[in-house]
């Protein structure tokens, strides 16, 4: 049986279509017309194909010779077609010397990754680009699928993420990391670099979050779901970078029973009012005397950046105020209760203060009248030197 170069060097409108390969010369692939040229190569006229399979299927190959897998694939022309691929193909074209892919419909996804592989192949990388998914629209191929493979091996185990967008200048790339319902019980600790994240850890058993002020992976995390965990406290976040530039957080259906009000003023009188948000609703807030007079003026203050402002309540174990809205409790029926032994306090050391300042007084005008009508000095006066 003799071999010699086949090509097929004739695609239009179709959805794949393959060049040059080294194939016997009676093959010819039932999808396909053949002929040979005036070089005396192989031609191969494919048209409307729809996978590798209606080229290279164990049906239609031979049994002998040198042509029974398509990795003896050395030259590929793709024009004119839409691909997506669902397979690493790589394995199939070892022996690949050019690929030329300018314009196709590409869909980059994580199927394509492979493609990298063959970067030094692609003849005129910069003109081939993506057509979907609508993240990628028009952002160069190599670009886009170097993003995908950065963002894949940094993403944290069994989380997923996604490109949510793409600008064409490769500037604010925002990845969206979902890790909920995975029953961690701490945050992650590694994430995908140089891009801009929005992550959602809701449903999860978490209780510190001390990682967002001390890993510097989290000064990326600008959208933080932090719903349905155990959290009990948020001071580690103070002075922290992260509390400083975040846009929104929520802590809804946490353990949280106070926050740090003054840490959070600063940061929202820093911030763009239309550009953070928190979530503080179905937490078992104290509502005594001291904490209330701190926490309701704050969620009073930024209601506008508390979007759930109005289910903001105190928790049950918080007497007559618990279920109550905390922008609503009056702020003199907790004060004068068992919740104000430092006020009553200083009531008491005021009066002792005004009684001592009377007897002072009364000291004085008696010494002063007794100067004046037997003209001795006050005991105290005459052992003075």
């Amino acid at each position: 049986m003799s071999f010699r170069k086949s090509c097929l060097i004739f695609c239009s409108t179709v959805l794949l279509c393959f060049l040059c390969v080294q194939s016997s010369s009676s093959y010819c692939p039932d999808i396909c017309q053949c002929y040979n040229n005036y070089l005396e190569e192989t031609v191969w006229n494919c048209t409307n194909l729809v996978s590798v399979s209606q080229l290279w299927n164990d049906e239609h190959l031979p049994l002998y010779g040198d042509f029974q897998q398509p990795e003896y694939v050395q030259h590929l022309y793709i024009r004119d077609s839409k691909l997506d691929f669902s397979e690493n193909m790589l394995p199939r074209f070892l022996n690949l010397k050019t690929l030329e892919l300018s314009h196709n419909m590409i869909n980059c996804s994580k199927h394509l990754v492979w493609l990298l592989q063959l970067s030094d192949k692609l003849q005129e990388p910069e003109n081939i680009h993506c057509t979907s998914p609508q993240t990628f629209n028009g952002t160069q191929v190599l670009k886009a699928l170097q993003l995908i493979y950065d963002v894949d091996s940094r993403c944290p185990e069994r989380c997923v993420c996604e490109l949510a967008h793409v600008p064409k200048d490769d500037q604010y790339v925002t990845v969206s990391v979902s890790c909920n319902n995975l029953g961690f019980t701490e945050i992650p600790k590694i994430l995908p670099a140089n891009v801009t994240i929005h992550m959602d850890l809701s449903n999860n058993r978490i209780e510190d979050v001390s990682e967002l002020a001390k890993n510097p992976s989290y000064s990326r995390v600008t959208v933080l779901y932090l719903a349905n965990n155990r959290i009990q406290s948020i001071t580690s976040l103070e002075n922290s970078n992260w509390i400083e530039q975040f846009s929104l957080l929520s802590l809804q259906g946490n353990l949280l029973q106070e926050i740090p009000t003054q840490a959070l003023n600063n940061v929202f009188h820093n911030q763009d009012i239309n550009g953070v948000r928190m979530l503080l609703s179905n937490n078992p807030w104290k509502c005594d005397c001291v904490t209330i007079t701190r926490f309701q003026p704050f969620i009073a203050k930024h209601k506008q950046l508390i979007k759930d402002v109005s289910n903001v309540t105190c928790g049950p174990e918080e007497g007559e105020s618990a279920g109550k809205k905390i922008i609503s409790v009056e702020l003199n029926s907790v004060c004068n209760t068992g919740g104000n032994n430092a006020i009553n306090l200083m009531d008491v050391l005021n009066v002792i203060l005004a009684l001592l300042t009377l007897v002072t007084i009364g000291k004085l005008l008696y010494d002063y009248y007794a100067y004046r009508k037997t003209g001795q000095l006050p005991w105290i006066a005459s052992k003075l030197p």
